[in-house]
């Protein structure tokens, strides 16, 4: 199993445990009142203690690709590892200015939330070797739980399962993380013009070595002892949802996977998936309660049948028009999940689909801003786990969110699974003669054959052999690993 919350290395003579923390905070927890005065082993587990809770702060922040959001972690999950003295080590780290703490929680539904101080958003991520025995200890009952866990859950069990069959092709070396956006200021006029400011970040680039490295480590065929932090215990969230390793791959290191026969990796998802959803429902809700169907709403089924939505509003509306497609794909989802306010986002909305948006604010005045999404990836589990549950377990596939990946031969079959699934739920929306081929669409995931250097070809591609020995020799293709950050 290789959803685990740590970093477990396998070495020939001994196993080491590693987590993740920052630099320079290992003078500030040793010299501290709680700290200072231990000595031996009590010292050095009562640090680790510290550095654990950074490590499921860090391990959040790498696999959301936020760096300064809070991050919930139960009490008991603390408490397992850390012990009874759990809250004196979170104290101390807050007293340290190390961590920051929303102490904002509710019984059953969420837990107090944590996040890097200020002063240590961007000190840089660093592994370390956990070596006390009381650590070691609970580290690994803490593995044997999740590995239990996913065992006993068919779902999460299918998910790992074909997780293992995945292969990465070392093409990613060529990638570079995107910079980060440090300082954004509206230039003259109506604030279409903007000025922004970027940066590189060395934690993101962290962050691409990290799934790189851990992908790398699965390609071997022996795994079984071999778990790495990126392989996180997935969960299932009350919407539906599943959250697990591949949906928080960076799409640029997606595209060096392959499954280990080397297959190509395709994807169907659905256009433009939240809006065309969230249509769906509004014209299941005017039809469940007799209202009359509108021209309106003639207009937004014929826009997801065709999948048009983002282009209509990228067409028809002069401050969306003016964006990048993923610029407008970001603006439109924020401004359906926000809380209801006024902006020019919102209001270009309401002039392009008042029906829709008068429905859309009504559910956030009645209840909140938090319904809406929920009642948006609620239909989208609906419709992808609800397939991928059904499809023979021999059939290597995985979901992410709004779309499924599988290899080539499977993907006919899981479109029209999707698209019979789609016409069952909004069946009072959409009759069986209605043709859904271009609101799913299929596409290429793994870089391509032609695309992969000679190198990357020779060691993966080629032919176990002579030649290909020779080739490796020849070249030198075979080479030791080799950071990304490095690469240029």
């Amino acid at each position: 199993m290789q959803y685990i919350y740590h970093m477990w290395c396998v070495f020939k003579y001994y196993k080491r445990l590693e987590i993740y923390t920052i630099e320079k905070v290992e003078n500030l927890i040793a010299n501290s009142g709680l700290v200072s005065d231990l000595k031996g082993e009590m010292k050095l587990k009562t640090i680790e203690k510290h550095h654990y809770v950074l490590h499921l702060i860090i391990r959040s922040n790498l696999i959301r690709n936020s760096f300064q959001s809070y991050i919930n972690i139960p009490s008991k999950q603390l408490k397992r590892i850390l012990g009874r003295d759990y809250i004196s080590i979170i104290k101390n780290l807050e007293e340290l200015n190390i961590i920051n703490i929303n102490s904002k929680y509710s019984a059953g539904k969420y837990s107090k939330s944590y996040k890097l101080g200020k002063d240590f958003f961007n000190k840089k991520i660093k592994i370390l070797s956990v070596k006390s025995r009381h650590m070691i200890k609970s580290l690994e009952k803490q593995i044997q739980l999740i590995k239990d866990e996913i065992r006993e859950n068919e779902l999460l069990y299918k998910i790992d399962k074909h997780t293992q069959n995945l292969f990465i092709i070392d093409e990613v070396t060529g990638f570079q993380p995107p910079k980060d956006l440090i300082n954004l200021e509206d230039g003259w006029g109506k604030g279409y013009v903007k000025f922004a400011t970027y940066a590189d970040n060395p934690n993101r680039i962290f962050r691409y070595e990290q799934f790189r490295r851990g992908l790398l480590e699965l390609n071997n065929e022996d795994i079984s002892n071999n778990s790495l932090s990126i392989f996180y215990m997935p969960t299932i969230a009350s919407s539906g949802r599943i959250y697990h390793m591949v949906t928080s791959i960076p799409r640029k290191i997606r595209a060096g996977l392959r499954t280990k026969k080397l297959e190509l990796i395709y994807e169907v998802d659905m256009t433009s998936a939240q809006p065309s959803i969230l249509i769906l429902e509004w014209l299941k809700y005017l039809n469940n309660n007799n209202y009359g169907i509108s021209a309106e709403a003639k207009k937004c089924l014929n826009l997801v049948i065709n999948g048009g939505v983002y282009e209509y509003i990228k067409t028809n509306s002069k401050y969306y028009g003016d964006l990048e497609y993923t610029e407008l794909k970001r603006a439109v989802l924020t401004t359906l999940n926000r809380k209801d306010y006024k902006s020019e986002e919102r209001d270009e909305l309401i002039k392009l689909f008042p029906e829709f948006m008068k429905w859309v604010r009504r559910i956030k005045s009645k209840y909140d801003n938090k319904k809406l999404s929920f009642i948006g990836q609620s239909a989208e589990a609906d419709i992808f786990i609800g397939v991928f549950k059904e499809l023979d377990s021999n059939i290597f596939a995985l979901p992410i969110h709004d779309c499924i990946l599988s290899t080539e031969k499977h993907i006919p079959l899981i479109k029209e699974m999707l698209i019979s699934k789609t016409k069952y739920i909004y069946s009072t929306v959409l009759t069986d003669s209605i043709d859904l081929d271009k609101l799913f669409r299929t596409s290429l995931v793994s870089i391509d054959n032609s695309s992969i250097s000679q190198s990357n070809w020779v060691k993966y591609i080629m032919d176990e052999g002579v030649d290909r020995d020779n080739y490796i020799e020849e070249y030198a293709v075979d080479y030791p690993y080799e950071p990304l950050g490095l690469v240029r």
